[in-house]
């Protein structure tokens, strides 16, 4: 440590006031000649080390930052971005929008004047358990192929397929560019009514909502149970039984969930109207002439109640017996001659 102070102080001896700047003339190095190759006697090398070096080390010490992005020398600093402008950004956003919205109009016209009106329906996709034909679908639905793909109506098409005696329900769709599907459900036939028309009673088929759709031949289930006492004013396939008879289709379709072989011990079902839209149920068993009369919401544990009282009183001698009545908890029995009898 000694030698090091006392080269560095022989060192200041000989080049007083190096480095500086109050020794030096304005452009110039305080020693603009001098290039040494050692400092200090231990030999540290300083090659390449000039005075120019030097100078311009104590120029960049005076020219650092002064806190406010500009270097005390007035030079801005490079590495802080000037902030954006929110106006700016908000003119270029809605440019960017104005542009976007005119091209779909533009876009939006080509199609409708230009593209669409040449599309025609071309295809007719049908998805149908219904014994029909696409001829007869597109003469149903009003609609046939080669018409104009985008003035084909889907709800008046539906209405109209609807409207079909035999088609529970209707689902129409167009499927770009140039198909139509169609898709049909059927009614299912739950009982046969016995209507009366002009020449005697015609058997129909009606469904769960007392639609009839078939009539005469064209019904396909003759093993369903058989309804009688339904008066409608009109009778053609596509009519609708009242509400109470409705209610009264219920009965006949709960018996049918419960237990399907039970009804068949009845060769006939009667609607009767005992008072305006009040109705009750008389039922005749199959080989008996007995009447057996039940109230509305008749279910399947009342109907076997009934065959098995009616079973246990044959030794009574039936032929004896009109009618039986199940309307209330007593089993009230009566004949021809207005006798009647309690069990």
């Amino acid at each position: 440590m000694a030698d090091f102070l006392s080269d560095h102080s022989l060192w200041e001896h000989k080049h007083p006031g190096y480095g500086n700047a109050e020794y030096a003339k304005p452009g110039e190095s305080p020693h603009p000649d001098y290039r040494y190759e050692k400092f200090g006697s231990r030999g540290f090398s300083t090659s390449g080390f000039t005075d120019e070096s030097v100078h311009q080390t104590h120029l960049h010490n005076d020219g650092r930052k002064n806190g406010r992005g500009r270097t005390d020398s007035g030079r801005k600093d490079p590495g802080k971005k000037r902030p954006a402008n929110p106006a700016s950004l908000i003119r270029k956003t809605l440019n960017v929008l104005i542009i976007l919205l005119v091209t779909i109009l533009v876009l939006e016209l080509v199609f409708h004047f230009v593209i669409a009106p040449g599309l025609e329906l071309k295809h007719v996709q049908l998805d149908s358990d219904m014994d029909i034909t696409m001829q007869e679908v597109e003469q149903a639905g009003g609609f046939s192929t080669g018409d104009l793909f985008y003035r084909l109506d889907e709800s008046g098409i539906q209405s109209r397929l609807e409207a079909l005696p035999e088609v529970l329900e209707a689902e129409v769709k167009r499927i770009f560019p140039d198909s139509l599907g169609v898709k049909l459900r059927q009614r299912e036939e739950l009982a046969i009514v016995m209507l009366q028309g002009d020449q005697g009673y015609v058997p129909a088929a009606v469904d769960s909502q007392g639609v009839i759709f078939r009539t005469g031949r064209e019904i396909r289930n003759w093993e369903l149970p058989v309804i009688h006492g339904v008066e409608l004013e009109n009778s053609s396939p596509g009519a609708q039984l009242n509400t109470p008879q409705q209610r009264m289709l219920q009965d006949v379709q709960n018996i049918m969930k419960e237990s399907p072989q039970l009804l068949r011990a009845f060769s006939e079902l009667r609607m009767d109207e005992v008072y305006p839209g009040i109705y009750e149920w008389v039922l005749i068993p199959v080989h008996m002439q007995v009447r057996l009369r039940a109230a509305a919401g008749l279910d399947g544990d009342t109907a076997l109640f009934m065959l098995k009282t009616l079973d246990m009183m044959k030794d009574r001698g039936l032929e004896e017996i009109d009618e039986i009545d199940f309307r209330t908890g007593d089993v009230i029995y009566s004949n021809e001659r207005g006798e009647y009898g309690l069990e």
